[in-house]
């Protein structure tokens, strides 16, 4: 997460604007169309896009100096709500497995456990190529869901590649949390 050795204080910034507008705004509205189960090619656009600005205001922070504190903390509260959403939306419709909404859980409330214990001494740990790695394996599986729901000729192989991918990602989540947790008790 961090790419600067003394991140800015300042919150206003461009990747801080796209991470709040992600939570505040396109969230609510990714699970509002993917609840609704009647636009499942717009689901899959607009699945894409939040994963796109997943990548996008890191990108900018990192490429415009704008590495803020706040960006920091904000990121990936953006990013796990927003996930947890879209998992709980997904999985209330029917798309999604529900041992994948169960292996996120367990691992963030495990690791949120020793970040809580951890963080102050340590500060903000840096994402793995492990972590980008799984995020994008998500990423890509979501949209792939949605996907499937399309056309009914297609959809059952797409399916069964959003739910490897699926399978994937989650192994990668338990993966990057294990390494995370190491990282944060070793300090």
């Amino acid at each position: 997460m961090t790419a600067e050795a003394n991140p800015r204080s300042d919150w206003a910034t461009i990747p801080n604007y796209i991470t709040a507008a992600r939570l505040l705004l396109f969230v609510p509205l990714v699970v509002g169309v993917l609840a609704s189960r009647q636009y499942p090619l717009a689901a899959t656009i607009l699945l894409v896009l939040f994963g796109a600005t997943d990548w996008i205001d890191g990108y900018l922070a990192r490429r415009l100096h704008q590495v803020s504190r706040l960006g920091e903390i904000l990121d990936p509260l953006a990013d796990r709500a927003g996930e947890m959403s879209i998992y709980a939306t997904l999985l209330a419709v029917g798309l999604l497995p529900w041992w994948v909404l169960a292996v996120t859980v367990v691992m963030d409330l495990l690791l949120f456990a020793v970040v809580a214990v951890r963080m102050r001494r340590v500060g903000p740990v840096a994402v793995t190529w492990l972590g980008k790695t799984r995020t994008a394996v998500q990423m890509t599986a979501l949209p792939l869901l949605t996907l499937s729901q399309v056309d009914a000729a297609t959809g059952p192989t797409i399916l069964t590649v959003a739910i490897a991918l699926l399978a994937l990602g989650a192994v990668l989540h338990i993966a990057a949390g294990v390494g995370y947790a190491i990282a944060l008790l070793r300090h």
